[in-house]
Formats: C-alpha cells, structure tokens, sequence
C-alpha cells in the first residue's frame, strides 16, 4: 500500500485486509453531452459557437441545435438578413434552469463565426460584384510604392530572435523610443 493510496481512498495501509480496506468507492458516472470545448456557462445563460458558411451568412440557413434535454431546436435566418462574424444572438428560455424557479430558464446565447471560403476562381468575382455593395474607390497618390502582402504568424514571429522576444507582436509599436541623455547629445554635436 502507498501513500497515495492511503490519501485517496485505496485504504489504510499494512496487510491483512482489515476494515479500513474494504472501503466501498463511488464509481463515476459520464453522461456524453452534445457539446464542443468551445461551449461556455455563464450563470443560467449557455453560450454556443456557430460557424457558418458564407453563403449561409448572406442567403440565410436553417440549423438544428440539440439540447441539454434532447430536444432538437431549429434556427434560421431569412434570406437577405445577413449574419456577420461576431455577431451574437439568443433563444429565450432554453438555457440553464434559474435557481429556485425550476420552470424559468436562461437564455441559449449563440455566437457566429462565418466562414470564407480559401480562394474563389477569378471567374466568379464580377458575378459577386453585381450582388454586393460597391467597392470603396481608392485613390492611389502618384508616389505610392506598389508592396506584397504575405501571410503572418505572430507566434512564430514573437520567437525570432530580435523581433519582440517573448512579447506579443503589437508589443514593440506601443513601447516609447529609448531615451538619449543629454551627454549623448554634446557628444553627437
């Protein structure tokens, strides 16, 4: 018998089997739940991350959510009611039971995501324009430099050596200039 045992119900130590090892222990009981990590509790409200395709976004949907009692609630938007990235809404009474109101309950609180697809065949792009808002004009001032955008990490510039160091990488931009003293100055002129 180790300590371990003896700290966590395996039983009071040496041999012989005596009273204390015949301690009955309570088994675990799992109840699977149709949730992801991502879902959340805040009080009596459930919180639920939604991703959406794009076209779900703009055209509507129709969703099924599985509840904590089994019932299968349906959702949707309307076609041309358009659902944005961090938009949050919310079914009444389908959340948590409120404390010593057992027929009141919280709210579902739903949070989207939408989806953009990777890459769109060039092909299809006027076709989209027709459908959306207009692009912003953009006036480009005769001494502009054209540049390339690439693909960013912050983790894996954080890492670099002499680029923030362990920081965040916004980090450095709010940083105030270092500070030359007045003898570096003389010295310079």
């Amino acid at each position: 018998m180790d300590i371990f045992d003896m700290f966590f119900g395996g039983g009071f130590g040496g041999r012989g089997g005596g009273q204390a090892s015949r301690v009955r222990r309570a088994k675990n009981v799992v109840h699977q739940l149709n949730l992801t990590l991502e879902d959340l509790r805040r009080g009596q409200d459930l919180i639920v991350n939604m991703e959406l395709e794009l076209v779900e976004a703009l055209c509507g949907f129709h969703k099924v959510i599985e509840t904590l009692d089994q019932r299968n609630l349906v959702i949707s938007s309307i076609p041309g009611e358009v659902i944005k990235t961090g938009e949050i809404k919310c079914i009444m009474n389908e959340g948590m039971p409120i404390n010593r109101s057992p027929h009141d309950k919280g709210k579902l609180i739903i949070h989207f995501n939408v989806k953009f697809p990777e890459l769109i065949s060039p092909d299809v792009c006027p076709q989209l324009e027709t459908c959306l808002p207009p692009r912003n004009e953009c006036i480009i001032p005769d001494d502009a430099e054209e540049v390339t955008l690439r693909e960013f990490d912050p983790k894996t510039h954080a890492r670099r050596p002499g680029h923030g160091g362990g920081g965040n990488y916004y980090d450095e931009d709010d940083e105030p200039p270092p500070r030359v003293s007045n003898a570096s100055l003389i010295k310079a002129l």
